[in-house]
């Protein structure tokens, strides 16, 4: 069972959206990528 939701946003609020969450989203796709290894 996944626990991670994908959330597909508009072009002009994802710019806004990854500048606020960057270091949190690289972290998580880093713990995904190694979980998975």
């Amino acid at each position: 069972m996944c626990k991670y939701h994908i959330v597909f946003t508009p072009k002009y609020r994802r710019k806004i959206i990854y500048n606020q969450y960057r270091a949190n989203i690289q972290e998580i796709i880093k713990r995904l990528c190694k979980s998975k290894i």
